[in-house]
Order: C-alpha cells, then sequence, then structure tokens
C-alpha cells in the first residue's frame, strides 16, 4: 500500500476488500491457462474452490455452477475497549 497507494489508510476496509477480490481474479485467470475467452473464465469462476491469504483461516471460497456466493462463513467479533477481538471459531451454512 505505501508503494503504489501511500495516500489510502492500512485501516480502510475498502482497501483489503478490492484486495481480496483481485486475488480471487488472479486465481481464476491462472486456472484459465491460454484460454481467456468469455466463456472459459465464466467456467472457472462458477467453480471456484481455493483460500485467499488475506481471509481469516477457515474462510474458504468455492463457487459452483447453482452456486455463486464465494463464502459462506463468518465469525463474530466483539470490541474489548481497545481492538476488535474474534469470538468463537468460524461458522459456516
Amino acid at each position: 500500500m505505501s508503494k503504489y497507494n501511500p495516500e489510502a489508510s492500512l485501516r480502510d476496509q475498502n482497501n483489503v476488500a478490492g484486495y481480496e477480490r483481485a486475488q480471487a481474479l488472479v486465481e481464476v485467470l491462472k486456472q484459465c491457462g491460454n484460454d481467456l475467452s468469455r466463456a472459459n473464465v465464466m467456467k472457472k469462476a462458477r467453480s471456484m474452490d481455493f483460500d485467499i491469504p488475506m481471509l481469516r483461516q477457515g474462510i474458504h471460497v468455492k463457487t459452483s455452477p447453482t452456486d455463486y456466493q464465494p463464502i459462506k462463513q463468518l465469525f463474530l467479533v466483539q470490541f474489548d475497549g481497545k481492538q476488535w477481538q474474534p469470538i468463537g471459531p468460524v461458522s459456516s451454512d
């Protein structure tokens, strides 16, 4: 961030979310190989199954031809007066 966007706040969630989405796109494009046609990109996007390093451990990216929602886990946090602390394990549907 300090190299490419020094004006941005490291605590801004939008920067983190954008980076996570970019990591997912890179993974999809890698899986496409040399076939970067729209049909192949969409096919690979409908079959994602990987972890993104910036996501909390236990949160997994997965799609299918009938389910386009890539993230189905969550975790609760609570503010302890100084910072946000996770409460319990990652939950899934």
